[in-house]
């Protein structure tokens, strides 16, 4: 077995590798470690998503080279420095739904006036794939990071979010719970109060994707997006064909070596754009894994860009 593996007081989160059998002789063992003592867990809550290899990778481009343990103080980092204290439950004065994707895919296929979608990936991610509901617009931090994040970005974009049904996504959950309580408890600066309710979608967009998503390859009618501006807004005409009219539009960005989730979304136009020439581009890893052609980043900061085939042929 393969993998990360990060260990915190809060829980574990994990990506693991390996034939079927041994995934799931670890499952079982890791429920069988829950329920017995110290943890004394009668029904322990494990969120186990089973996914598939690309099929346009070789074995060896796709896998971890090893298996990695790491103790740390919490999942994800929300601020930067961490806060000293959690913080509290959200208030009661905000409703919080938590929405399966059947719930999530109802909502998004006719949103009301109130409705902005919140992506709180980071901004490389959300680049290649993202949510997007006819009318709605979908919010992106310009996040290099996640505790990039602090408590002044949503002052920044107060005016989308005050009084607003904000519907909040990322990849797994793990991130929206980290944001859940400090975007509940916000209040705008100068303004009347904060979001008039919160929606969380389940299991993120791995779990969407296992409803309304089709296996890389198969193929399907093509939806479209208009681009937003560089502040990170998307409005979405909505996606079309696929499997039940997927919402996601795009690659769902992982943190493996095989950089995208095979299961995808219905449309099959790439929605990210080359840095340098603005054509239609969504491989970071130039047509192989990121160990065979190697990735594109900035030389400042580090981060994943965009760069297209013909850009880089033309630079040599």
């Amino acid at each position: 077995m393969l993998g990360r593996y990060r260990l915190a007081p809060t829980g574990v989160n994990a990506i693991l590798q390996g034939p079927p059998s041994v995934l799931e002789a670890f499952q079982a063992a890791f429920v069988r470690l829950l329920q017995a003592p110290p943890y004394n867990i009668p029904a322990p809550s494990v969120d186990w998503k089973l996914g598939d290899l690309r099929p346009d990778l070789p074995l060896g481009s796709q896998s971890f080279p090893d298996l990695k343990v790491q103790k740390v103080k919490e999942i994800v980092s929300y601020l930067n420095p961490p806060a000293s204290a959690p913080l509290p439950p959200p208030p009661d004065s905000v409703p919080v739904s938590r929405l399966s994707p059947s719930e999530w895919h109802l909502l998004l296929s006719s949103p009301s006036s109130s409705t902005v979608l919140l992506d709180v990936r980071n901004l490389y991610e959300s680049n290649i794939g993202l949510f997007c509901a006819p009318g709605a617009k979908t919010l992106r931090p310009p996040l290099r990071k996640f505790s990039d994040f602090d408590s002044g970005y949503w002052d920044s974009i107060g005016e989308q979010l005050e009084g607003k049904d904000v519907l909040m996504y990322c990849t797994g959950g793990v991130r929206c719970d980290a944001v859940l309580p400090h975007l509940a408890a916000w209040k705008r600066s100068g303004g009347e109060g904060g979001v008039r309710s919160l929606g969380l979608l389940e299991g993120g967009i791995c779990r969407y994707l296992e409803a309304y998503g089709v296996q890389e390859g198969e193929g399907g009618e093509g939806g479209e997006g208009t681009k937003g501006e560089a502040s990170g807004v998307q409005e979405g005409k909505g996606g079309a064909g696929g499997n039940g009219d997927s919402r996601f539009l795009g690659k769902n960005f992982v943190f493996d070596p095989r950089r995208h989730d095979p299961q995808v979304s219905s449309s099959l136009a790439a929605i990210g754009t080359c840095v340098a020439c603005e054509a239609p581009w969504d491989d970071y890893d130039h047509g192989g894994g990121h160990q065979d052609f190697g990735e594109t980043r900035c030389d400042k900061c580090r981060v994943l860009i965009l760069v297209c085939a013909t850009w880089r042929e033309r630079q040599g």
